[in-house]
């Protein structure tokens, strides 16, 4: 009873200063998460925005590529009209050509018949002055 009565308060103290205690390391505990949870934070916002700009320019090229390949596929459509046109000319000269080459086979067929009636004649000729 005389240790109790030289101190009242020693009991208090001692109950007040294990909870300050057990705050400072609650408090060092929580600066420790939020510390963490701080830096996770920064490194979660910045990958976060380094995709959006990542996600922005591959938009970018997207659209890009698309206009390219509306041009492109113009260009296949015109093309392919120019080949078709080609080919109908392609067919039409050839057409032309075979009726030509069968003129002129024909030119020829009768200049050889003009060639042997000529040669026809000169020989008769020949004959006849041979004889006079």
């Amino acid at each position: 009873a005389l240790h109790a009565s030289s101190d009242p308060f020693a009991k208090v103290k001692t109950l007040i200063q294990r909870l300050i205690e057990r705050l400072l390391a609650e408090a060092t505990e929580e600066a420790t998460k939020k510390g963490f949870c701080d830096t996770e934070i920064g490194k979660a916002t910045q990958d976060r925005d380094f995709r959006m700009a990542d996600a922005k320019k591959l938009s970018v090229e997207l659209a890009a590529l698309e206009a390219n390949k509306d041009e492109l596929t113009a260009e296949i459509g015109e093309l392919e009209s120019a080949s078709s046109s080609l080919a109908g000319s392609l067919n039409q000269t050839d057409v032309m050509r075979q009726e030509s080459r069968a003129q002129n086979l024909e030119t020829i067929r009768t200049a050889k018949e003009g060639l042997e009636a000529v040669a026809s004649a000169l020989q008769i000729l020949k004959d006849f002055y041979k004889q006079a």
